[in-house]
């Protein structure tokens, strides 16, 4: 019957509002962070919606479970994932597209990765690190990561909840009666969402909450007492809850030397961020936002970095690549100075007056420009860094008004006004609060200006940054101006020119510390100078025959060896012949050693790899044969890959030696892989050293993977004579193919390609023999099953998207490589490296399920998995290798014990 008006105007209504409501959720659903972050589909997004509202009605327990998903969601969504880098056009980065996975060395010498550190068994722990090493770029990946595990988690039991606070602004006048312990609860508790007073309290009696602590170098000195007693009480409030939550205080070198022990033994992990290697680098520049031909500018600002030792030190900090990449982009790599306090001021010089006058066509009066403003914005940084009432990068408003008041005659309002004008046009600094305090883009540029300042004036400025310094006594120990003050004061001796002057100013800071005189020696550069030098020599000489070797006498140990580099460069060029300083060092350093040789070692072999390898054969160390797993992990230099190379196509036996090396580097360092595959022209003559091998088809430099690249040599050779390499004997039963069409060929013979040909095949004949009429049913049961074999197929040509088992297997073996499970498998592999594939994919999967079982909701455990003989594909073995490769090669090459040759070097 037909519908009324009532009815039809309901119906109509209905839809309306039905389509209404679809594209509001879908226009939400395009706006959200989950979405951005690729963790769930339109249809999974309003399932979830529906469930917490309906679940939060019915049961409260499980709507708290939610709570943390939304608290996820709302504190990843309001930190930062942008990183600004200073130069004459300020560059933008996004943080999780740009970041490289930083490394830190314990107290024992050994090496953690910030998952390494967020999933580890240290609780407390103290992050220290040069200026612009990454430490607060690091804390605020850590707190990212934990954000977005919690929100991709399907048993909320397995996650964690962060807490990010800047120790610049907590004071004990603003952190109220609570302290630093109401602070961290009430940045969980404040987040509206449901139930988040249980979430916290579950949370932290469970051992799930990780409180980052950032920039403690960056408290006010004058309030830095009642602050770490307040962090300490933290990390009992904690402990006391549960031993499992975790707290990272990260800190600069310069105030973690000087810290109270009754402080610094309440942490049990002290971690030293390292500074960039080889292939940090390689893999920063790899990422960086290049306007155009991104292979070519890769490779020719890697190439201007290996070739000019210089600017390759400088650029260990994540933060002066960063700006050197920049300026690079602008200048097109050429007149880029060579020294850390040169480029400095190239970049200050550029933002000061250079950018503003290409913007306003200025061509005259840039040099009263840029002195007017270096000396009020020097004169601001001096004062605030000489005040010790104050934050570190922290700025007084009302004080650098008055500053701006008193150097141009300005009225009050007119000066802040000023002041904002300068922000504007420099981009140097920000109002951080408004008519409150200022902030610099990065401290080590208000550290720069203030030493400019100091150059600019008389000897009463460095007089008062000396006195500063001297007053530290043990009975004034709250102060600590040594160590607020040490970049200004190596940074003005640097910018110093006047030689008695800056020598005066060396020895002054030799005298005030070992570490401080060299960094000063290192960006100063004063080789020339017979008095200096002489201290220098004194001052390796003490270090060499240091006994107590912690993480602080191997970062001394680093500083020297570069100093001594840098001399003997600089020698080299003034006369025309090198002298030696750093061998001698080294040989005095590890005459004695009975630990630590081999980071001695790798230090040496990072700075001059020709004169290392020349050291370690005089004294009776080939370390091609005894210890090829340091010249991997060396391997990432250009110059260590270089004579690698040069020693691999010497000759036949050149190439036994190396060819291990070379190979196993490639699976090691992504930058050793990709540089050995843009390699193409080699002088191995392949036909006569590398005939093919009885019972191969095909060798690797045949393959259509690695053809017309030296890689392909490298592993065929690597292949020939594996040694005892576990890596590279299982390598060696992977399939080789001439073309990707013989892949393609392979896979289809699969045993799921056979499987649905026997059923196409058989359906007709099945159809044939049924009398009558053909039953619907059964024709439809065929149907489905060619239909989802068909699909399997489909999913089978990408194959990490085939079997969710390895997928969490691969994580379970690259988080817990240690565990009973992975070293069995391990042990398997190594014993027999031809196992068939069946029974290492078996055993693969049996990891993943567990790693399901463990971290996994219900619903996903129930879930029946493909059996093992369907994945099974003349590919599959080439997938199982890049699962076990990463864990193959660390025990390949970082669990070699350092005694023989630390005897070796002790008996020389």
């Amino acid at each position: 019957m037909p519908l009324s008006l009532t009815q039809l105007i309901s119906v109509a209504s209905g839809l309306v509002v039905a389509v209404t409501g679809f594209l509001y959720q879908r226009r939400k659903y395009l706006k959200s962070l989950t979405r951005d972050l690729g963790l769930e589909t339109f249809p999974q997004y309003i399932v979830r919606g529906i469930g917490s509202r309906m679940v939060r009605r019915l049961r409260p327990r499980v709507a708290a479970r939610l709570s943390l998903r939304d608290f996820a969601l709302n504190r990843l969504s309001a930190s930062s994932n942008r990183l600004l880098v200073p130069a004459a056009v300020p560059v933008e980065l996004v943080l999780d597209d740009m970041f490289v996975p930083l490394t830190a060395t314990a107290s024992d010498r050994s090496r953690l990765s910030a998952d390494e550190i967020r999933h580890g068994d240290h609780h407390r722990i103290l992050l220290v690190g040069d200026p612009g090493s990454g430490k607060s770029t690091l804390v605020k990946r850590i707190y990212r990561d934990i954000c977005r595990a919690a929100i991709a988690t399907t048993d909320p039991r397995s996650a964690r909840i962060p807490v990010l606070v800047e120790l610049k602004n907590l004071t004990p006048a603003k952190a109220g009666d609570t302290g630093l312990i109401g602070s961290v609860e009430h940045q969980v508790t404040s987040i509206n969402t449901y139930a988040s007073r249980d979430l916290y309290d579950s949370f932290a009696d469970t051992g799930r909450v990780t409180v980052l602590l950032d920039g403690l170098d960056e408290v006010n000195t004058s309030e830095f007492e009642a602050v770490s007693a307040e962090i300490m009480q933290l990390c009992d409030h904690l402990a006391n809850r549960h031993p499992g939550n975790q707290v990272i205080v990260t800190t600069r070198r310069q105030l973690y030397v000087n810290l109270p022990p009754s402080f610094t033994d309440a942490f049990d992990a002290h971690l030293t961020l390292e500074p960039f290697t080889a292939d940090d680098m390689y893999e920063f520049l790899r990422k960086w936002p290049y306007r155009s031909a991104p292979e070519r500018q890769l490779s020719r600002i890697f190439g201007n970095l290996a070739a000019q030792p210089n600017i390759r030190s400088m650029c260990e900090t994540p933060l002066i690549l960063a700006m050197y990449v920049a300026t690079d982009q602008i200048t097109g790599g050429d007149g880029l100075p060579e020294t850390r306090p040169d480029f400095y001021r190239a970049v200050v010089d550029e933002l000061l007056v250079r950018r503003r006058g290409r913007q306003l066509g200025l061509t005259t009066g840039l040099n009263v420009l840029r002195r007017t403003r270096s000396q009020v914005l020097g004169r601001i940084a001096l004062e605030h860094l000489l005040d010790g009432t104050q934050s570190r990068n922290a700025l007084d408003w009302s004080r650098c008004v008055a500053i701006v008041q008193e150097e141009e005659a300005l009225s009050e309002a007119a000066a802040g006004r000023r002041l904002r004008e300068l922000s504007r046009d420099t981009g140097l600094f920000t109002e951080e609060r408004p008519e409150e305090t200022l902030r610099f883009v990065h401290l080590t540029f208000c550290e720069f200006l203030a030493a400019d300042a100091v150059d600019r004036g008389d000897e009463r400025a460095w007089g008062r940054i000396t006195g500063a310094v001297d007053e530290d006594t043990s009975e004034n120990p709250g102060r600590r101006f040594g160590e607020r003050l040490a970049e200004v004061i190596v940074f003005s001796v640097a910018l110093q020119k006047n030689d008695r002057l800056r020598r005066e100013r060396l020895l002054w800071a030799i005298r005030t510390g070992v570490e401080l005189g060299l960094r000063a020696i290192a960006d100063c550069q004063p080789y020339d100078d017979e008095i200096v030098m002489a201290k220098l020599g004194e001052i390796t000489d003490a270090i060499a025959r240091g006994t107590d070797r912690d993480e602080n006498w191997f970062h001394l140990f680093r500083l020297a060896a570069v100093a001594l580099r840098d001399r003997e460069l600089a020698e080299s060029s003034l006369t025309g012949r090198r002298s030696a300083h750093l061998e001698p060092f080294f040989l005095n350093a590890t005459a004695n050693a009975k630990d630590g040789f081999d980071s001695l070692l790798l230090s040496y072999l990072r700075l001059d790899p020709g004169a290392a390898l020349e050291l370690a054969g005089s004294i009776g160390l080939e370390i091609a044969e005894s210890r090829p797993e340091l010249l991997i992990k060396v391997l990432d230099e250009p110059a260590v890959l270089a004579q690698a190379l040069a020693k691999f196509q010497a000759s036949e036996a050149g190439m036994r030696d190396w060819a291990h090396i070379l190979a196993v580097g490639a699976f090691y360092h992504q930058s050793v892989n990709s540089r050995l595959r843009t390699t193409s022209t080699y002088a191995v003559p392949v036909s006569e050293w590398l005939p093919p091998r009885p019972g191969k088809k095909a060798c690797w430099y045949d393959s259509y993977v690695f053809r017309n690249s030296i890689i392909g040599v490298v592993l065929e050779a690597a292949c020939r004579w594996p040694g005892p390499s576990p890596s590279l004997r299982f390598f060696d039963t992977l399939p080789v193919y001439r073309s990707s069409l013989q892949v393609k060929a392979s896979n289809a013979l699969s045993l799921l390609t056979l499987t649905r040909m026997i059923l196409v095949a058989a359906t007709p004949l099945i159809l044939l023999l049924i009398p009558g009429t053909i039953d619907p049913l059964l024709v439809g049961a065929f149907a489905a099953g060619i239909l989802t074999t068909e699909i399997a197929i489909q999913l089978f040509r990408k194959f990490r998207r085939l079997d969710p088992l390895l997928r969490e297997a691969r994580y379970a073996i690259e988080m817990e490589p240690s565990s009973a499970p992975v070293r069995r498998l391990l042990d398997m592999v190594v014993s027999n490296p031809r196992t068939p594939t069946s029974e290492i994919a078996r055993q693969v999967r049996r990891i993943g399920r567990a790693q399901r079982a463990e971290h996994s909701s219900f619903w996903s455990r129930l879930l029946v998995p493909i059996p093992t003989a369907l994945i099974l594909s003349p590919m599959t073995r080439v997938a199982l290798f890049e699962i076990l490769m990463t864990a193959l090669v660390d025990l390949e090459i970082d669990t070699h014990e350092p005694e023989a040759a630390a005897e070796v070097a002790g008996d020389s």
